[in-house]
């Protein structure tokens, strides 16, 4: 979507070997006045894609999603920013309601959240937990900060938050072999945050939090209307489960072993 007259909103996005993704990112906030693409050290063609796409195009090492949402948030010069990662593109309809948004007497909040939705396997999911997602994404640069850790980041708003109920489009995976090597990423990263809070009982939690997992995806999240592809998600989000309590085991165990 195109239009003359561009919006004041910086459209925001952090990148990092996102080559297959990045331009129908970039093309989807064509109506923003100005895009920011801060790359955390890619090795393949997103900065030039993104460059050619029409984005302004920054790098910063990576350090975390947090820390890097909010160094990308401070490179904006817009009164409202639009956030989404490399993998995301805005739907048609979302673009026309932020478009319909700012026409008129404009936003009358301080954020705003969107439904997102998940391609995977070859379909849309809208089960597992997966849909509707909600995410703050649209908000005032100067109510704004992105809290949390590096599992779950969130933008946080000083002020008044809506929702539009149209959606984001995400592809988070391009092949079955990355949703593995994704989800081994973040249960590493999840086991982390819990073991620097504190998290105990990890054997326990490895043994009963997978099944607990896989049936509140499969069956109380309604996975099992996707089908197959329903099946072998929930079975990866059970599967993450396990990794997680795994990986927090073995932090417990070798800094028990240090101490001794």
């Amino acid at each position: 979507m195109s239009q003359s007259k561009k919006l004041p909103i910086a459209g925001c996005i952090i990148a990092q070997n996102e080559q297959a993704c990045i331009r129908a990112c970039v093309e989807s906030l064509s109506f923003c006045e100005e895009i920011v693409v801060l790359d955390g050290g890619s090795t393949d063609d997103t900065i030039k894609i993104a460059r050619a796409a029409g984005a302004r195009v920054e790098a910063r090492t990576f350090d975390g999603f947090v820390n890097q949402k909010n160094a990308a948030l401070a490179l904006t010069t817009q009164e409202w920013v639009l956030s989404l990662d490399a993998d995301e593109t805005l739907s048609p309809e979302l673009q026309i309601a932020i478009v319909d948004l700012f026409s008129g007497t404009g936003p009358s909040a301080d954020g705003y959240e969107f439904h997102r939705r998940g391609w995977n396997m070859g379909r849309w999911i809208s089960g597992c937990g997966w849909y509707p997602d909600e995410k703050l994404r649209l908000f005032r640069k100067a109510a704004t900060e992105w809290q949390g850790h590096d599992v779950h980041e969130k933008a946080v708003v000083d002020g008044r938050v809506a929702r539009i109920k149209k959606d984001i489009l995400h592809y988070p995976y391009r092949s079955f072999s990355q949703q593995l090597t994704k989800t081994q990423r973040y249960a590493e990263l999840g086991a982390k945050a819990l073991f620097e809070s504190g998290k105990r009982q990890a054997a326990l939690r490895m043994v009963f939090s997978p099944p607990l997992r896989f049936f509140k995806a499969w069956v109380a999240r309604g996975g099992f209307r996707d089908g197959w592809a329903g099946f072998v998600l929930s079975c990866i989000l059970a599967y993450g489960e396990f990794l997680r309590y795994a990986c927090l085991w073995e932090m417990r165990r070798s800094a028990r072993e240090e101490s001794e």
